[in-house]
């Protein structure tokens, strides 16, 4: 219950102007498992777990449906809790809006990015703001065959990988803007270079 209510009261404090016009797309893709589309499961929220290699999660997708309803995702610190869906929120995405009709690719943006650990497990939780189910979600697609090695669906109040741990969210992650590559060890070496030699002309100057 207290999850849930901590869901709905992010829920009502989101924005409730925005336009999924302007989502970034991922450009730098990092963790994801494109399916194909094995199954499917519904109605309560979900995460999936994962493992980054990249210090930032710009953005997350997610094929789901829901009738139309606005939908959120969140990155949580670890699988914590009876049903892995209980850890620490270090990032809130702009809510999204789903298709009226079956399953699609749904787009979160985390404006200002989250900073994670490579190599550590976080989780993606899912929930629904209006839907039907609210705040679960009406319809997620998964694979079957532990297609994701790193990471496994989390389906609210169950415990992880009960109905299976072989359960994955067909998704993607990654940056919208690459992570700036720190200078080349040959502009460092003429930056001295350019100070060495300014520093002896002007010493030989006094």
């Amino acid at each position: 219950m207290r999850l849930i209510a901590g869901l709905l009261f992010v829920a009502t404090s989101l924005p409730s102007v925005f336009s999924e016009a302007s989502a970034a797309p991922i450009t730098v893709i990092d963790q994801q498992n494109l399916g194909p589309e094995m199954g499917s499961q519904g109605g309560v929220i979900f995460g999936q777990s994962f493992i980054p290699t990249l210090p930032r999660v710009d953005a997350f997708e997610a094929v789901m449906g829901d009738f139309g309803a606005t939908v959120v995702a969140q990155i949580l610190n670890g699988v914590v809790g009876f049903d892995g869906l209980a850890g620490p929120v270090i990032g809130t995405s702009d809510p999204a809006v789903t298709e009226t009709i079956g399953r699609h690719t749904v787009h979160f943006d985390f404006p200002f990015g989250v900073a994670v650990t490579p190599g550590e497990t976080y989780v993606a939780r899912f929930f629904s703001i209006n839907g039907d189910f609210a705040p679960g979600i009406a319809g997620v697609s998964i694979t079957t065959n532990d297609s994701y090695t790193q990471g496994l669906l989390l389906e609210g109040g169950v415990p992880p990988g009960f109905f299976s741990p072989d359960y994955d969210l067909i998704f993607s992650e990654g940056l919208t803007t690459p992570i700036p590559e720190p200078p080349s060890n040959w502009v460092v070496s003429l930056c001295f270079a350019a100070s060495l030699f300014f520093y002896r002309y002007f010493r030989g100057k006094i």
